[in-house]
């Protein structure tokens, strides 16, 4: 049987935050389908510039395998990871007017989500747990 391997399929997708009336954040989000590992930042504004920004971002850590744009059907993972984002860290946390200090915020929350928080549907483990295993169980079917 062959191990899908992270980051064979990442789902990419935007989220529009409301900090106050005239201000609005868009947090760019991948999740890694086979993983469920999490990239996410946030952008003052939703252009092509930032999407660039946010790939250069995910290719340090990924590789990517890009949906048509407007397929929710096709990127169920991370609209699920940001109805998360949405009710486990924008419902509970103050958000920083900066825009600077909002994505410290949630690089420690990216840091929680894949280290920390366990994941259903990877059998209640971390992505970073189930990548472990999926490395070591790599490396024994090569041998």
């Amino acid at each position: 049987m062959k191990l899908n391997p992270p980051g064979d399929l990442v789902e990419v997708d935007t989220l529009t935050i409301r900090l106050l009336p005239n201000q609005v954040r868009y947090q760019f989000s991948a999740t890694d389908v086979i993983s469920k590992w999490d990239g996410i930042r946030v952008y003052s504004r939703q252009t092509s510039f930032c999407a660039a920004n946010f790939l250069d971002y995910l290719q340090m850590t990924y590789p990517l395998f890009v949906l048509p744009p407007r397929s929710p059907r096709l990127n169920g993972c991370v609209e699920r990871a940001n109805r998360t984002h949405r009710e486990e860290f924008y419902e509970l946390e103050e958000i920083e007017l900066s825009l600077v200090e909002h994505n410290k915020q949630l690089q420690r929350w990216e840091h929680t989500y894949n280290y920390v928080r366990p994941h259903r549907g990877i059998d209640y483990l971390t992505p970073n747990e189930y990548y472990r295993d999926w490395l070591d169980k790599s490396k024994e079917q090569r041998r």
